[in-house]
């Protein structure tokens, strides 16, 4: 960085001074390149109004604050670490002298609470605010929180270039608002044309539309370039494809993300040793924060990769999603800070005006676990009371709750308990505070899991082409540590450096815990896996079939393995690290686990029932007994030992599924309900006798008396004739007999069965001569049907169906009698069949012969 005269800062820095000195809460709203992160901090410390109190400046991204340290230093001639320091995680540069601290916002986060009151703080600068980091809104809360109730003379001043001041003037108690217009170069924006561009925009579509891009920029335009992409491994992939389109290329290709060393990200920001054209790919840790000397060309994919809570899941997942606005026009100003310059956007012009304004805010998407456990450390056990600028969702906020008092961080009021507290202590999430605070006898596997912690905590050490049996990457990390100047193959050596120095210090800090902690129980030694199923007891996993990659884990949700990754052999595993979809995510780390090391470490967790189960086959009521830790069965054996409630309980539900196709109802109760449901449709006193009506009201009329059943069997021995019959009133009862009578009384006093079907007149088969005499057609159904007669020959076969007899002997019988003589002549076919009586069909006479 250079400083360059005459920043549009300038001018205000009186005015930010006078307001600041007046007000608690000041907003300053400057535009990219008007000079706020470099001018305002450095003039605010020569001011009299914070009582040589130190000034707080927070930023956002590690190398940001190291780099805007660096720079702020310089411009006072010394080095960093005196009047200028800095703090990031595992690297500190700050003394006694320093009275401008550039930390990140989960620094002050850590000071807060130990140290609620910021003694020695007199303004604390959120710079960037705009990004609106989850850590960023907690650090403002807290502020807020001691501002109102400890500190009422500590200062605040929120920085950004895009900000709705309205809102959050508002929100810091009508906070004034200063504006600042930026100094930036006009920058020319080319956009990809609708025909090459797409709506559907992800990396696979773009990608070959990047490197061709790339190509004519370079070509078309001087100075440097710097490329956004929405992660490390697209940044892989972008500049092997640039070196395979272009072999011969005069550039120097150089990543910047936030996986690599400071000295690694430095060389990104430093100006080529050999003179050469750099081509910079970056995540958006370039978007702000930082100039980058040389830049005169952006090129933006458009894209940013984000991580997505999902709170039916309770997991999170990195999704790539399209920019802002906002964030687009960030990525632009990269090009104008310090002369004309040219933006390249892979979307069309007109996808840029559908593009939503402003990212949404990470405290609305996140996992609330550890935020969660901050606000009870700070006293508070109920969160929305703070206060937020943006409140953060009831549900994601119970699901964090109910996880924090599982590890036992929080008892059931939600406040925080004694293990909850020594947690804090260690500045670590809440899963790895977990699997360090075990108290294990051995001081050697102490060590182990702070490097097991440290290998979880950061970027995978091993490339994506490795399995993701956690075991090997704990081998590999115990032999960089033996040998950390060895290549090793797919080691990641940055992330390996990184979790070593976590190691080392969260050691020191156990070390420290446990020596003031005397009276720390000690408890049996306990494997890496166990230890690790502590932190994650909601994601054992248990495979589902013998040669199934896909586990189900217990907290009911699914997850997969890659099908070639050797952890499928292992029937249960711990899940670390996962994609957390709605459905199955998939696992990209995990621990094999027994089943012994389950039982053991989580007896009173597992549960024991008995399923009830109906055999369709045997039709037979089975007892399985089950052993359940969560959603997952870890052991499943049949039992005999029932009580009569369960088998009657399983023989009414399989009842009710089958909607009673396997109640065994008699032939003559099946008829009975043929009867009751066809009159039903003449009067309301048979209603409710339909299959659908019956199982419904199943637990009324038929249920009370299966008490006494042991096995399904002894169903047969239930009068359920008499239970259907039950629930019709003694008067319908008899009225049943006489309007849907079961049989017809013929003539010749044979009784025929009738039969019935809804939307259908009841029919009976009879012979013809049994109905000699009967003048006509019967009616029922309280007079409105007639029986239906199917009048059938010698030989029973049907002559005619008829439903009025009245008219068949008037006419169509004269005809069928004539035809009938002669195929059945020993028969009787009188002339007036109204005159004989009625009987066998065979004629006297020829009996008698």
């Amino acid at each position: 960085m250079t400083q360059a005269p005459g920043l549009p800062v300038q001018g205000l820095l009186p005015k930010i001074e006078q307001t600041v000195a007046n007000n608690l809460n000041t907003i300053l709203k400057a535009e990219p390149g008007a000079g706020k992160s470099t001018l305002v901090p450095l003039h605010l410390l020569k001011s009299h109004c914070l009582n040589g109190q130190k000034i707080v400046l927070l930023e956002p991204r590690r190398l940001a604050a190291r780099s805007l340290a660096d720079f702020l230093a310089k411009q006072l001639n010394e080095p960093v670490g005196k009047t200028v320091g800095y703090q990031v995680r595992n690297d500190k540069k700050i003394s006694s002298d320093t009275r401008l601290e550039v930390i990140t916002e989960g620094i002050l986060i850590r000071r807060l609470q130990q140290d609620p009151e910021l003694n020695g703080t007199g303004l604390v600068i959120f710079d960037e605010f705009h990004e609106r980091s989850l850590e960023a809104d907690l650090a403002l809360a807290l502020c807020l929180d001691s501002q109102t109730a400890l500190r009422e003379d500590l200062k605040l001043l929120v920085m950004s270039a895009t900000l709705e001041t309205a809102t959050l003037s508002k929100f810091l108690n009508d906070a004034p608002v200063i504006e600042c217009p930026g100094r930036s170069f006009p920058v020319e924006y080319h956009y990809s044309s609708p025909n090459t561009s797409t709506n559907n925009q992800t990396w696979q579509t773009i990608k070959t539309d990047l490197v061709k891009t790339l190509q004519v920029a370079m070509r078309n335009h001087p100075g440097d370039c710097l490329v956004f992409l929405p992660g490390k491994a697209e940044i892989s992939q972008a500049t092997q494809l640039f070196e395979e389109s272009s072999p011969q290329h005069p550039y120097r290709l150089i990543p910047l993300h936030g996986g690599l060393s400071p000295q690694q990200q430095n060389h990104a920001l430093q100006a080529d040793k050999e003179g050469k054209r750099k081509i910079i790919f970056a995540t958006n840790i370039a978007e702000t924060s930082l100039t980058i000397e040389g830049i005169h060309i952006v090129v933006d994919s458009g894209l940013v990769r984000q991580a997505s809570y999902d709170a039916s899941s309770g997991m999170t997942r990195m999704l790539t999603q399209k920019i802002s606005k906002a964030s687009a026009k960030q990525r632009a100003g990269r090009a104008g800070r310090l002369q004309p310059g040219h933006a390249y956007r892979l979307w069309s012009e007109s996808e840029q005006a559908s593009r939503t304004e402003f990212e949404q805010e990470s405290i609305l998407n996140s996992d609330l676990t550890d935020l969660c456990l901050e606000t009870a450390m700070w006293g508070v056990t109920e969160p929305l009371n703070m206060q937020w600028l943006t409140p953060p969702p009831i549900t994601h906020l119970k699901i964090a709750q109910q996880l924090l008092q599982t590890l036992g961080f929080l008892n059931p009021k939600n406040a925080i308990t004694a293990l909850g507290e020594q947690a804090m202590q260690l500045g670590v999430s809440a899963r790895l505070a977990k699997l360090l605070l075990y108290p294990q006898p051995d001081i050697a596997m102490q060590e182990k899991l702070c490097d097991i912690a440290a290998i979880l905590g950061e970027h995978d050490l091993l490339t994506q082409s490795y399995s993701a049996n956690l075991q090997d990457r704990i081998q590999v990390f115990q032999s960089y540590k033996t040998h950390p100047k060895n290549n090793q193959p797919g080691l990641v050596k940055t992330a390996a450096k990184e979790a070593l120095s976590n190691s080392r210090n969260w050691r020191q800090r156990l070390v420290k815990l446990n020596s003031t902690n005397t009276d720390k129980p000690t408890f049996a030694p306990i494997s890496p896996a166990q230890a690790i199923a502590l932190a994650y007891p909601d994601r054992i996993a248990k495979r589902r079939g013998q040669q199934d990659n896909r586990y189900l884990m217990s907290n009911g949700k699914g997850t997969f393995l890659p099908e070639q990754d050797t952890l499928i052999q292992h029937e249960y595993l711990v899940v670390t690290n996962l994609d957390g979809q709605r459905r199955d995510g998939k696992i990209f780390m995990a621990i094999p686990i027994s089943l012994a090391e389950i039982e053991s470490l989580f007896a009173k967790q597992i549960t024991e029932h008995t399923e009830v189960e109906f055999n369709l086959k045997k039709h037979k009521v089975e007892g399985i007994q089950t052993q359940k830790l969560g959603a997952i069965t870890l052991k499943k054996q049949q039992t005999d030992k029932l009580s009569k409630q369960q088998v009657q309980t399983c023989i009414i539900e399989h009842l009710k599924q089958t909607k009673l196709a396997d109640l065994p109802l008699s032939k003559t109760s099946l008829e009975w309900l043929k009867r009751v449901n066809w009159l039903a449709q003449y009067h309301n006193d048979y209603l409710g006798f339909g299959n659908d009506e019956l199982v419904a009201d199943f637990d009324t009329w038929c249920a009370p008396y299966l008490t006494n059943l042991s096995q399904w069997s002894d169903l047969h021995k239930i009068d359920l004739h008499s239970l259907l019959q039950a629930r019709l009133s003694y008067e319908a009862t008899q009225n049943l007999s006489i309007e849907a009578p079961s049989h017809y009384q013929a003539p010749s006093g044979k009784r025929v069965a009738i039969d019935y079907q809804i939307g259908k007149q009841p029919t009976l088969s009879i012979q013809l001569q049994e109905l000699f005499g009967e003048l006509s057609s019967p009616k029922i159904g309280f007079g409105q049907a007639t029986l239906s007669f199917e009048l059938l020959s010698p030989a029973r076969r049907p002559i005619q169906i008829t439903s009025d007899l009245g008219n068949f002997w008037q006419n169509s019988y004269l005809e069928i009698a004539k035809e009938m003589r002669g195929k059945y002549p020993k028969h009787r076919w009188p002339e007036n069949p109204l005159e004989e009586k009625a009987g066998r069909s065979l004629q006297i006479n020829r009996q008698r012969k």
